[in-house]
């Protein structure tokens, strides 16, 4: 019987956007009853506790609310943020350019919501089918020795605001099989103990920043409170900054899913 290869998919359900999940599973190298070879897989487990907390930072408030900046070559934008976890996910973010507002997104547990403020137009997504469990294995390589990242979903649905609230992104640059980061101090930010950490940047994230960056992320729940890249003279290219942040602070939901009052939905005007 002619075999073939393949990888059996179980662990954790990767999220892209609004939501949708597809899942894999860590196995033993094994012929099964049909014919296939499954591939072992090798999982990459973080070295550090802090990294595990920027992972899974959703587990580790109820609250939090504040403004970061964000500035880049080609970008300046503040980000205001409200965002609640546990059992009534909500979020509501607005970004900020030196001409205004730019866009606003307000999300509940069933609804997340986009407006574009310049054209009045909005855009509406259901949630409601987000898986929003623990996912076990984060980071793996494949029999052919590539690395996959697996990434958690947001029940608050956070967007812009999820390199600050949910920095699982930022924490996919900590390569704990390279070793190319290390925790350097802990330093006082905003009235939070924080971690320092800087490291290498990777060949594909250095085509954008540079070649070295540094962190300071919250100690206690895992939220990025600041990052900086350099080049090889050590100019700083890029900068992500916390202004004002406050955790476990009660939220008023005031802003609704279901107020577009002055705002066009793009998917019906396309009809």
């Amino acid at each position: 019987m002619k075999k073939f290869r393949s990888i059996a998919l179980v662990i954790a359900s990767i999220s892209i956007a609004s939501g949708a999940g597809f899942y894999f599973t860590s196995t033993t190298k094994a012929n099964d009853t049909a014919g296939h070879v499954q591939e072992q897989i090798t999982i990459i487990k973080p070295a550090t506790g802090i990294k595990e907390k920027m992972l899974n930072a959703i587990d580790n408030y109820q609250t939090v609310q504040g403004t970061y900046r964000n500035v880049t070559k080609n970008r300046n934008i503040t980000v205001d943020f409200e965002v609640e976890q546990g059992s009534n996910p909500y979020s509501r973010i607005l970004v900020k350019d030196k001409a205004g507002i730019k866009k606003e997104s307000i999300s509940d547990k069933n609804t997340l919501i986009e407006f574009d403020v310049k054209h009045k137009t909005y855009t509406k997504d259901d949630k409601s089918k987000i898986n929003d469990e623990k996912v076990a294995v984060r980071e793996f390589k494949d029999s052919k020795n590539e690395k996959h990242m697996v990434h958690r979903s947001d029940p608050a649905t956070a967007q812009d605001a999820q390199l600050v609230t949910f920095p699982q992104q930022i924490a996919f640059w900590l390569k704990d099989d390279e070793k190319n980061y290390s925790i350097v101090g802990n330093e006082t930010i905003l009235n939070r103990n924080s971690t320092v950490v800087e490291g290498k940047l990777t060949s594909t994230l250095s085509e954008k920043f540079g070649n070295k960056f540094k962190l300071w992320v919250d100690t206690e729940t895992g939220v990025l409170l600041k990052l900086l890249t350099f080049d090889a003279q050590q100019n700083e290219t890029s900068r992500i900054e916390v202004l004002n942040i406050q955790f476990n602070k009660s939220l008023t939901h005031k802003y609704r899913t279901d107020d577009t009052k002055g705002f066009t939905n793009i998917k019906e005007s396309a009809k």
